[in-house]
């Protein structure tokens, strides 16, 4: 299986800064054994406790701002990315993803505060931790797993009061899983105009999307392989669409950038019964 970190032309290097006031909230017990353990808590969480330079409520947190680390951030496309170009509150550390670590370079000028901000709201992680977990075993192909929970605090994170039009501060959290190749990292981000700032860390979209198709192709011995990759790609993605539809499955936001190139989904925070 071709692996996101053999793609050198999508992956962003970015800083990021370790925070000693997270907590972990919950470990799949799939992924370790340890995970009730309290020293294994405190290594996980030394491990992966990191947000970006430019995370909107680092006041609200503990950092280790003499210590400095570089993630990696992916970039992909395709129409429902909005003004971003890929994992605008992603970051990729000692091979995993961490979901919720601040704004990368790509966040767009022009996106909207709740896809702009690079937080990722408490609830909104937990709902996607469950339903992760929980489809993970229901779904014939399953889901890209979650491994960790950490709590950021209180007043890390953004979401809507519908009632008054606007956002407010709510408790944050930052996910831990799997790293996985989509569809999507092959695809154009239409909308996307780098912030000023940016534009010196970031290729062109369309050198981008260039060197990530060749360098996906060059991976393949022959044209045979490349068949047989989207081939397999489609079996899994018919069976697990198919297995969704007859029992009234629905992802609730199912898009090149939330399905794995495996057929596994991702991103399933909306998912539910029909």
């Amino acid at each position: 299986m071709v692996r996101l970190e053999q793609l050198s032309s999508l992956l962003i290097k970015f800083p990021v800064y370790p925070v000693t006031s997270n907590k972990v909230i919950w470990i799949n017990k799939e992924w370790s054994e340890y995970c009730d353990n309290q020293d294994f808590k405190d290594l996980f969480c030394k491990r992966f406790s990191y947000i970006a330079e430019d995370y909107a409520f680092h006041d609200f947190m503990s950092l280790d701002t003499d210590s400095i680390k570089f993630a990696m951030t992916d970039c992909y496309g395709g129409l429902c990315v909005g003004r971003n170009a890929g994992g605008g509150r992603t970051g990729i550390v000692d091979g995993y993803q961490l979901k919720g670590i601040g704004r990368t370079y790509l966040v767009g000028q022009n996106a909207d505060e709740m896809h702009g901000y690079g937080g990722q709201s408490f609830k909104s992680a937990i709902y996607e931790v469950i339903n992760t977990v929980v489809f993970g075993h229901i779904l014939p192909i399953g889901t890209i797993n979650c491994v960790g929970l950490m709590y950021t605090g209180s007043q890390t994170s953004l979401e809507k009061d519908f009632s008054a039009g606007t956002t407010i501060p709510s408790p944050g959290a930052i996910t831990v899983r799997e790293v996985c190749l989509r569809p999507a990292h092959f695809l154009r981000a239409p909308y996307f105009i780098p912030r000023q700032e940016c534009v010196f860390f970031l290729p062109t979209d369309i050198e981008r999307t260039r060197q990530a198709n060749k360098q996906l192709n060059d991976l393949f011995s022959d044209d045979k392989s490349v068949i047989r990759f989207l081939g397999d790609f489609l079996h899994n993605c018919a069976s697990q669409l198919a297995f969704a539809r007859v029992f009234r499955i629905a992802h609730g936001a199912l898009s090149p950038s939330n399905i794995a190139f495996d057929g596994k989904w991702l991103d399933m925070t909306h998912v539910g019964f029909i």
